[in-house]
């Protein structure tokens, strides 16, 4: 349709507005992935991970965006939700049999909203595994490990 092809016709000026900004000094490096009616059509990366250093930026470079992904993972979720595939209210162990906590209860009980909420005991920097260089299938694993900072207090749910 002519709404895809005016996309897929602008992508090379993307690769001209990240090298403009790393030239101007306003980064020094950023990822760029561009997603189309379910389908990724675009990802790159430009410039280093830190300046002054060499190691280059790549589509898979994790970034960290410290409370700025809060607004982006909230998006997406509320996707899910309204696409019924999920509701705030589902429990994660029912989502990801797999996923444990530090204690029991909180294993069980707490739920997308109690995530996102604060409300599973984790503290502050709870998941922040990822910038020591774990994987997500690494920090879902030791995340279990990590003792609680406070009382979880997950909200009530019905089975």
């Amino acid at each position: 349709d002519s709404f895809r092809q005016r996309v897929i016709d602008g992508l090379p000026k993307l690769d001209e507005i990240a090298q403009a900004g790393i030239r101007a000094g306003e980064v020094p490096g950023v990822a760029i992935a561009v997603v189309l009616q379910d389908e990724v059509v675009y990802v790159k990366g430009f410039g280093v991970r830190k300046a002054g250093e060499n190691a280059a930026v790549d589509p898979d470079t994790a970034f960290q965006l410290a409370s700025c992904s809060k607004p982006i993972a909230s998006t997406v979720v509320a996707a899910l939700v309204s696409a019924g595939a999920v509701s705030w209210d589902t429990r994660i162990a029912d989502a990801d049999p797999g996923f444990r906590l530090h204690d029991a209860y909180p294993s069980v009980e707490v739920t997308v909203r109690d995530l996102f909420a604060h409300r599973s005991g984790l503290g502050l920097a709870g998941g922040d595994l990822g910038e020591l260089g774990f994987s997500r299938d690494d920090i879902l694993r030791r995340i279990r490990n990590v003792e609680p900072s406070r009382p979880c207090a997950p909200t009530a749910t019905s089975a």
